[in-house]
């Protein structure tokens, strides 16, 4: 099989500081889970899905379908995919990484359907070394730290080796909002988001439906509506079940075609969460101003390894590690609409004249002063934030030794490990209480 052979120099004569942006600038790997792996999908973890890990990606075939090895062995994964998390390997121990870039199925199993990546630590060294390594992004944000130090000690005639490695990692944040790249993105009108449309704070919020599309208003009262606004309106452009949200004046819109909108257009700062865009088939469309483009995060790891020769033909070994992280990952607001929702009483309370309006167009069996539904968001804290702990630990050990001259080689070992996820979610309203303060009588 190819084998790619990357040296310990590769690791030491850069300016990148996690061993992922190293082995991502190869071009046998696709970037798998990186810092950068910051959206709405990585917030949640699960046994699929630990957020802040770094993985490989060997050819692109997924994370899973690449082993990872340290010396020649299974690590502990950092979740049911048996995806290894980088962090959790000493970047000041690495010798070495062979990587085979061919199928090694047949002898790994279907986790090597790509290629196995082997991570050999250094196995005789004596002293002490100490690094610090500081950078930030080309902006001045996003700033890297880490601190490391590496204590190694030679056994008496050379017959083995102890090593200790203590490593201290912190990052910075680096929001989408700050990059011309995503704003370029947003501001394009040919570019239209894949989410909910959340009307931000500046006064355009509410989003006015009927349950279930029952006891709709009038097609007439929608069409004296919107043809106020446009003169060019037809009878039935909108439809009766279509969502009416309302601009700040409060008079009222639809995001399709962006009929009776008013406020502004790809303004980043009009709103806490989001900005509008209007496409080029003059559809509304929205895009949150809140996220991550590079999530925080703190780790401490501790690595210890030891060999000693027995005899000539026999050596014993031993590894331990143990690493924590603290990553935080932000997703969207928290959304009130479809099944979220939450139906409201016509009980006299103030309302939009426009949405009065409609409201008493309907002549469904519970008539103009049936309940309604609002879709909103709850913006009142912010977007949804996770923080998320992260404990692997293994210790390993075992026997391996040689016969007939070398010709031949044996390994025996035990291993046992776990990985320890807590996530803390920030944020997320409760949907029964939403539902019941807003189904509440008018004090």
């Amino acid at each position: 099989s190819p084998v790619l052979t990357v040296g310990s120099e590769s690791f030491e004569n850069t300016a990148n500081v996690t061993i992922e942006t190293v082995m991502n600038k190869l071009p046998q790997f696709t970037p798998g889970d990186t810092q950068f792996g910051a959206g709405a999908a990585d917030i949640q973890s699960s046994a699929s899905n630990t957020p802040g890990t770094a993985s490989l990606n060997l050819r692109g075939m997924g994370a899973n379908r690449n082993l990872v090895l340290i010396n020649g062995r299974r690590a502990q994964p950092s979740n049911a995919t048996l995806v290894v998390d980088l962090n959790s390997i000493p970047a000041s121990a690495i010798k070495n990484v062979e990587v085979i870039t061919g199928g090694a199925s047949a002898v790994y199993g279907a986790d090597a359907m790509a290629g196995v990546v082997n991570f050999i630590l250094k196995d005789d060294f004596q002293g002490i070394e100490a690094d610090y390594q500081t950078g930030q992004t080309f902006e001045g944000d996003g700033s890297e730290n880490r601190l490391s130090l590496l204590v190694g000690a030679n056994a008496p005639d050379d017959r083995g080796n102890v090593m200790v490695s203590l490593e201290w990692y912190r990052r910075e944040q680096v929001m989408q909002r700050d990059r011309n790249f995503y704003i370029n993105a947003w501001e394009d009108p040919n570019n239209a988001s894949a989410g909910f449309m959340h009307m931000p704070s500046w006064g355009a919020q509410e989003a006015a439906n009927l349950a279930g599309g029952r006891n709709l208003p009038s097609q007439a009262a929608v069409d004296a509506l919107f043809s106020r606004y446009d003169p060019n309106y037809q009878s039935g452009d909108v439809g009766v079940s279509s969502e009416f949200r309302f601009n700040q004046d409060g008079t009222v819109f639809v995001t399709a075609g962006g009929r009776g909108y008013n406020g502004p257009l790809n303004c980043l700062d009009c709103g806490q969460f989001s900005m509008i865009n209007k496409l080029t088939n003059g559809d509304l469309t929205q895009w949150t101003t809140t996220a991550f483009l590079s999530s925080p995060m703190e780790r401490h790891a501790l690595f210890m390894s030891g060999q000693y020769h027995v005899t000539d033909h026999i050596s014993g070994f031993i590894q331990g590690n143990y690493t924590h992280s603290e990553v935080q990952t932000r997703g969207g607001i928290p959304p009130a609409v479809t099944i979220w929702q939450a139906p409201v009483p016509r009980d006299g309370r103030a309302l939009p004249a426009d949405l009065n309006t409609l409201l008493d167009s309907r002549t469904g069996p519970s008539g103009p002063n049936g309940d309604w539904s609002l879709y909103q968001v709850m913006d009142m804290s912010g977007p949804i934030d996770a923080m998320h702990d992260v404990d692997v630990w293994q210790v390993m050990f075992g026997l391996k030794g040689d016969l007939m001259d070398g010709d031949w080689t044996w390994e025996a070992y035990a291993s046992r490990g776990q990985t320890k996820v807590i996530d803390e979610n920030f944020n997320l309203t409760s949907l029964q209480r939403y539902q019941f303060l807003i189904y509440a009588p008018n004090w």
